[in-house]
């Protein structure tokens, strides 16, 4: 593809009244809380890129960008050589789902911006960024809310009833998410599978005390005034049901070894609809039968 249609995919941010590429809405936040320059990082599910590459201008060492879809990848890599920080900043086309596996470096912060909320298992992930990881955890995220009272429409009416799914032999409360339409085409869903499972906050941070992580900072509805207006401009709050949280690693030379991930409870999570008007509930029960019923065919043949 011609750098020229590649630069156009290179996404724009409006800081402070300015449109910029090389400056995100999420730079302010790193740079508050770990730091940029002199520093190494890890942005798994990375997709253009440009977290990576705007580490890499602000000074990082060492940036390693994981994705694993290949037009992304094509973005990326141009962006990364359009700014010239190529000779730290790279990017590696794998599956996060295993990624300690596949990335034998380690790093002082690994980012998880937009990424937890497309796993079947976030649990499993956690514990394999904590194996890379020597310093800190930057994570944000979709979350399962307790109720539904805020949030946006849109967000909602996919998610399942609150339920407890077990996540290599622990209980987890959260919502099951089911995409509609092709999860793999979409690159929606856990790569290759439509229904993905969203925790909770405190499901978060079980999971993060569990992976080996000592949570710093929960961000939900009200930041600390030294994240404004970053955190406001992304929405960590209850109508788009985001989430912020900041940890460090226990103990960074300790290598945990990480087995396939279990899950039991996913594909039976409830989905009553409850939020939604009587017809409209009926309705969407309707489509969702029919939808898993099509989805059970697709596998079968």
């Amino acid at each position: 593809m011609e750098s020229d249609s590649l630069f156009e995919h290179l996404p724009t941010f409006e800081i402070n009244g300015e449109i910029r590429r090389d400056y995100t809405y999420r730079t302010g936040i790193i740079e508050a809380l770990t730091g940029i320059e002199g520093k190494s990082f890890l942005d798994p599910g990375c997709g253009r890129g440009y977290e990576s590459y705007v580490l890499g201008i602000r000074g990082a060492s060492r940036v390693l960008g994981i994705e694993g879809r290949d037009f992304f990848l094509q973005v990326a890599r141009f962006g990364a050589e359009y700014f010239q920080v190529s000779d730290r900043v790279r990017y590696e086309q794998h599956d996060v789902r295993i990624i300690d596996e596949l990335v034998t470096d380690k790093f002082d912060v690994v980012l998880n911006f937009g990424l937890l909320y497309h796993m079947q298992n976030p649990f499993n992930l956690l514990k394999r960024l904590r194996n890379l990881c020597t310093g800190d955890l930057l994570l944000e995220t979709q979350i399962a809310p307790l109720s539904f009272e805020g949030a946006e429409r849109g967000q909602i009416n996919e998610l399942s009833d609150l339920t407890q799914v077990e996540l290599d032999d622990v209980l987890f409360e959260g919502r099951v998410l089911e995409y509609r339409g092709d999860a793999l085409r979409d690159s929606k869903g856990s790569l290759d599978r439509p229904r993905v499972f969203w925790m909770t906050i405190a499901g978060i941070q079980k999971a993060l005390d569990l992976a080996g992580f000592d949570l710093l900072l929960t961000v939900h509805n009200k930041a600390p005034d030294y994240l404004e207006p970053w955190a406001g401009r992304l929405g960590y709050n209850q109508q788009r049901l985001k989430a912020f949280f900041h940890a460090r690693v226990r103990e960074p030379e300790k290598h945990i070894p990480v087995m396939p991930g279990t899950i039991s409870g996913l594909d039976n999570a409830p989905f009553s609809y409850a939020h939604l008007p009587p017809v409209r509930r009926l309705r969407r029960r309707m489509m969702h039968r029919f939808r898993r019923i099509l989805q059970s065919k697709s596998v079968q043949g």
